[in-house]
């Protein structure tokens, strides 16, 4: 019975000892081995290895995945900061971040808390000094163009601040904890009751001079688009005057020459038919011709060359030689 019983014991033992030296390593964490409390070495790769057993070689498990790091206040002055024109505003943030240096990690800060507590330190100092240095003005919505006001942080000069926030951070806590920081990013900016109506006071100012400046521009803007309408303008008016000049200049070349074509042809028709154009602008509504009923078209056209010759100046003429050219 005492042998069984030892031999038991021993088995026991052993058994407890296979147990404490095997480590099953999940994908979402480093293990830690340490030998009499002092880490010796890490596992970052997922499957079973082996260790000392307990109480030689202990380990510390530690999660590998992003977290989330996002602070609750027991008060809103816990969160107050002040601008570098001496406003005061509420600044709430999260932080997204990661074991970086599992060893690191464990030596400075051991476990989660204690590494969300540095954290928040970390990041409210940063957040402080940060915004020490900008005014209000700064971390307000722009106005980007008309339908374009909101409170996206693209459109202020948030992002690029909290940008900044993120690598400072993200140097010290990599350097100190062995922490990776993903992003720190503002999840609230408020400002307290008590000048409340003083900020959305400057808001509305600076709005109008925003408005101001871009009614401006528009204005500066429409007077060089007319400008320059008029001078196209005026530019397409010469040429088309100088167009046109052209072409009546050609056309009466053109008429010209076919008078001239036309009286080598035939003068005799040609001088006919010069005198009856003139014939029929020198005589008007009321005027009125008499013809014998023997008259031919001779007797008509004999009276042509005085026709004409009233036409082309004959103004001294009294009415009693007028009646008499008309009989």
């Amino acid at each position: 019975m005492r042998r069984f019983g030892v031999v038991v014991v021993v088995l026991a033992v052993a058994g407890a000892a296979l147990f404490t030296s095997m480590i099953a390593v999940a994908e979402t964490e480093y293990a830690v081995v340490t030998r009499f409390g002092r880490p010796v070495r890490i596992l970052d790769h997922a499957g079973l290895s082996w260790k000392l057993p307990w109480p030689v070689e202990d380990v510390t498990r530690i999660d590998r995945r992003m977290q989330v790091f996002d602070p609750v206040r027991d008060s809103t002055t816990a969160d107050e900061r002040i601008t570098a024109d001496k406003k005061q505003v509420l600044v709430s943030s999260f932080c997204v971040w990661r074991v970086k240096d599992p060893l690191r990690f464990l030596v400075s800060v051991r476990d989660v808390e204690r590494a969300e507590a540095r954290l928040d330190d970390l990041i409210q100092s940063e957040i402080g000094a940060a915004m020490q240095l900008n005014e209000l003005t700064a971390f307000l919505p722009s106005s980007g163009g008309a339908g374009r006001t909101n409170a996206s942080q693209t459109e202020t000069q948030l992002g690029p601040f909290m940008d900044e926030i993120t690598r400072a951070v993200a140097a010290s806590a990599e350097r100190s904890f062995g922490i990776e920081i993903l992003s720190v990013r503002v999840k609230r900016l408020g400002f307290p009751e008590t000048n409340k109506n003083s900020v959305y006071q400057r808001m509305g100012e600076e709005r109008r001079r925003i408005s101001a400046e871009i009614r401006e521009t528009g204005r500066k803007e429409a007077a060089l688009i007319t400008q320059e309408a008029e001078r196209e303008k005026s530019k397409i008016i010469a040429e088309a005057r100088q167009e046109a000049a052209a072409i009546e200049g050609n056309a009466e070349a053109e008429v010209i020459r076919i008078y001239d074509e036309a009286y080598r042809e035939a003068p005799e028709l040609f001088e006919l038919l010069r005198e009856l154009e003139v014939l029929e602008g020198a005589l008007g509504p009321d005027d009125w011709i008499y013809l014998g009923r023997n008259s031919n078209l001779e007797s008509l056209l004999s009276i042509l060359p005085r026709v004409n010759d009233r036409a082309e100046g004959a103004d001294g003429s009294d009415a009693g030689s007028r009646e008499d050219d008309d009989r």
